[in-house]
């Protein structure tokens, strides 16, 4: 009960927190988001399988209700269905945009989730397997998203990869997208963050070059202009540069 009522205070907290963020506009992203399906699909990202993993596992949950024998064949079901995802995980790119979309669904799930539970823990146990079915699905939903991090990981891995590259490419200011169209910075660089990558990750701890954002994105936390005369510049000094105020 104790871990229910925390959950269901920082799901508070978080709800508050998309309600009322520090940057407006991130409230009407989260809704549009989710009111468009971005957390599940995305055209130009492709499918989110742990948010699909984790619908389908909500949506698996009342065959635990059924007779043993159709329990049994519903964990069956279950079983390949989520094989058939961790395959998806490992094989098809994360889709970084779509899990932004994403990022306060878990909060509001919880909520309801654990609301649910305090309100049921002291109704009768009718059907006394269905904590093993929960179990199991838990087992497969864990394992599906491990894998769905782990092929996430991997192409944060190559993203750096592609991004140092870049960086010893060129000098100065890089165009958005790159020349070298390196397909991996075009699918996980972010629509701001570029010009931060290029200082984070510079080569050597040597600012030498800054990829710009993409067109027609805000100029966020810095504008790359300012700091391109000044280059090159140590790691630690193009940081204090880049946010001087």
């Amino acid at each position: 009960m104790i871990a229910a009522l925390l959950l269901i205070a920082g799901s508070i907290q978080a709800v508050n927190d998309i309600l009322h963020p520090r940057v407006p506009t991130n409230r009407a992203s989260f809704v549009q988001g989710l009111v468009g399906l971005d957390w599940l699909w995305m055209p130009d990202g492709g499918a989110n399988i742990p948010a699909l993993a984790g619908l389908l596992a909500f949506l698996l949950l009342p065959f635990g209700l059924l007779p043993a024998h159709r329990r049994f064949w519903a964990g069956v079901m279950a079983t390949v269905l989520f094989a058939g995802l961790a395959i998806a995980a490992a094989i098809l790119p994360a889709t970084p945009a779509s899990a932004f979309a994403a990022r306060g669904n878990a909060c509001l799930i919880a909520a309801v989730v654990f609301a649910w539970f305090l309100i049921t823990q002291h109704l009768p146990r009718k059907n006394r397997a269905m904590p093993r079915y929960v179990s199991w699905i838990a087992v497969l939903l864990t394992l599906t998203v491990m894998i769905g991090n782990a092929r996430a990981d991997l192409d944060w891995a190559r993203y750096r990869a592609a991004l140092h590259a870049e960086l010893r490419r060129a000098t100065g200011l890089i165009p958005f997208p790159p020349k070298t169209e390196v397909a991996i910075l075009s699918r996980d660089t972010w629509p701001w963050a570029s010009p931060l990558m290029s200082v984070w990750f510079a080569p050597q701890r040597q600012v030498r070059s800054l990829l710009l954002n993409q067109p027609g994105s805000g100029v966020q936390p810095f504008d790359p202009a300012s700091l391109a005369p000044h280059l090159p510049l140590p790691l630690d000094a193009a940081l204090a540069a880049a946010f001087r105020r």
